[in-house]
C-alpha cells in the first residue's frame, strides 16, 4: 500500500518484532503492493522484509487462515529448498510464522533476498515463462503440507457483490442515480459535495483475491493485487487489497460493522456515488459474468494440487535466472489452472506444462479462474468504495480497476 496504516505506529511494529529477536532495527516504509503494509527492517544482524496485515479486512477466520498459509509456505520452502523456489516467512522465537500486534494487525517477517523483482502486468519473455512453468509444475507435484488450506471455487463475498448490484439498480430505477462520469472527474465531483473526509485513509485490506503487486525499485510497476518485491531484494507480502467485509475475527478480537451506506446511499467517500452509478450502468455485464462463472464452475473437476494462487511477475524474484515465488497468503489446494491462467498465456506454455506433468490444462478451468480474478477484484473495490475512504493513490488504483473490470464484463 502507498498509504501507511493510521492505526499501527513504528513503535507498535518494533514491539512486535521483538518476537523474532532481531535486535535493534530501523524501519523504512516500503510503499508497495495493494493490500497490506510493508517495511524494510535493518539492523546489525542484517535486513528483513516485514509485512503487517489488517485483520479487519479478512474473513472471520482471517488470522487462522493467514497462519495456515504462512505455515504452508514454510513447509514448501523446506521441501523445495534446492530450487530456492519459495521465499518463506521466518519463524519467531516460539516457532510462529505470524504474530499479532494490537487489536487488528498481524506481523510476518521474511528474509531480505537479493534478486530482481518483477511487476504486475509485465509480460515475461519466453525463457522466463518456461522457467516459471517448470517451477509451477514442480510445485503442483509437491506433497501438500498438512496446513495447506483449500481454495474454494466459490466467490467468498458474492452476497455482498449481489447486494451492491441490487442497491445500485434500485437507486437508478428511483431516478436518484448520477450519470456515470470519467475516472478523472467523477471522484472530483463527489469531493466537492462534501461527501468524503479527504484526510481519511482508503478502505482496509483481497481475496482473493485483487487481489493483486509492485516492486520498489525505480522500475516498480503497479497493479491491483497485494504483493511484494523490493527492487534488488524482496520478501513476501501477505495479502491482497480488500474492503471491510462486515465480519469479525474471533482471534483478533476485531468486530467490523457492515459497509457504510449498505441499503441506502453510498456515502463512504469520493468514489462511492460514482461507483454506484457505474455498477448500475454496467449491471447487465456484471450479471452475465456471474452467470458465466456459475456455468464454468459446474464444469471444473480435479485434480486438486498445491497452488500459489497469484504467480504473476509481481510475485516473482529472479535469482541468477531462476524464479522464486513470494506472497504466499493465497496458497491453497485447487485445480492447477488456478496458477496457469496467469503464467501460461500461450499454447506453447500449456504444452510445456503438459509435457512436465502429463496433464493437459482444462480450457474451462482456465476461463473460470480468469473470470474469477476480475470478479474478486470487483468485490474488493466495491467493498472499499461502500466503506469510509478518502481520495488516495490506492483508491485511484481501485477506481481504475473497477472501470476496467466492468468494461470487460460488458463485452461478454
Amino acid at each position: 500500500m502507498e498509504d501507511r496504516p493510521d492505526d499501527l505506529s513504528d513503535r507498535d511494529l518494533l514491539t512486535a518484532l521483538e518476537a523474532w529477536g532481531l535486535g535493534p532495527v530501523t524501519l523504512d516504509y516500503a510503499p508497495v503492493g495493494f493490500g497490506d503494509y510493508h517495511w524494510i527492517a535493518t539492523g546489525p544482524a542484517g535486513r528483513w522484509f516485514v509485512t503487517a496485515v489488517d485483520l479487519a479486512a479478512k474473513p472471520p477466520t482471517g488470522l487462522t487462515d493467514l497462519r495456515r498459509a504462512m505455515d504452508t509456505a514454510a513447509a514448501l520452502h523446506a521441501t523445495l529448498r534446492p530450487s530456492a523456489a519459495v521465499v518463506a516467512p521466518l519463524p519467531s522465537r516460539d516457532g510462529s510464522t505470524t504474530v499479532r500486534t494490537g487489536p487488528r494487525h498481524a506481523v510476518t517477517v521474511f528474509p531480505y533476498v537479493d534478486g530482481v523483482a518483477g511487476h504486475f502486468g509485465e509480460r515475461l519473455p519466453q525463457v522466463r515463462r518456461d522457467a516459471l512453468i517448470d517451477l509451477l509444475a514442480t510445485l503442483h507435484r509437491a506433497p501438500a503440507p498438512a496446513s495447506t488450506p483449500t481454495a474454494p471455487l466459490t466467490l467468498p463475498r458474492r452476497d455482498r457483490l449481489e447486494a451492491a448490484l441490487t442497491e445500485a439498480l434500485a437507486h437508478a430505477e428511483a431516478g436518484q442515480e448520477p450519470t456515470p462520469q470519467t475516472r478523472a472527474t467523477a471522484p472530483e465531483t463527489a469531493r466537492t459535495t462534501g461527501s468524503a473526509d479527504e484526510g481519511a485513509n482508503a478502505g482496509t485490506d483481497r481475496n482473493a483475491g485483487t487481489d493483486r503487486s509492485v516492486g520498489t525499485g525505480a522500475d516498480a510497476g503497479t497493479g491491483t493485487r497485494g504483493a511484494t518485491g523490493t527492487g534488488s531484494a524482496a520478501g513476501s507480502g501477505a495479502g491482497v487489497g480488500a474492503g471491510i467485509r462486515g465480519a469479525a475475527d474471533p482471534e483478533a478480537g476485531v468486530a467490523v460493522g457492515g459497509v457504510a451506506g449498505a441499503g441506502g446511499g453510498w456515502r463512504g467517500g469520493p468514489y462511492s456515488e460514482p461507483a454506484r452509478a457505474l455498477v448500475a450502468a454496467r449491471a447487465d455485464g456484471l450479471r452475465r459474468a456471474l452467470e458465466r462463472f456459475d456455468r464454468l464452475a459446474r464444469e471444473v473437476r480435479g485434480p486438486f494440487v498445491v497452488t500459489h494462487g497469484e504467480p504473476h511477475p509481481g510475485n516473482l524474484l529472479w535469482l541468477d535466472g531462476r524464479p522464486a515465488l513470494v506472497d504466499w497468503d493465497t496458497v491453497g489446494l485447487a485445480p492447477p489452472e488456478r496458477d496457469l491462467w496467469l503464467a501460461a498465456p500461450e499454447e506453447r506454455d500449456l504444452a510445456r506444462y503438459e509435457a512436465a506433468t502429463g496433464r493437459r490444462p482444462d480450457p474451462s478451468a482456465l476461463a473460470l479462474y480468469r473470470l474469477r480474478w476480475d470478479l474478486d477484484d470487483v468485490c474488493d473495490f466495491l467493498d472499499r468504495f461502500r466503506a469510509p475512504h478518502g481520495r488516495t493513490p490506492d483508491t485511484e488504483v481501485a477506481w481504475r480497476g473497477l472501470e476496467d473490470a466492468l468494461e470487460r464484463f460488458s463485452r461478454l
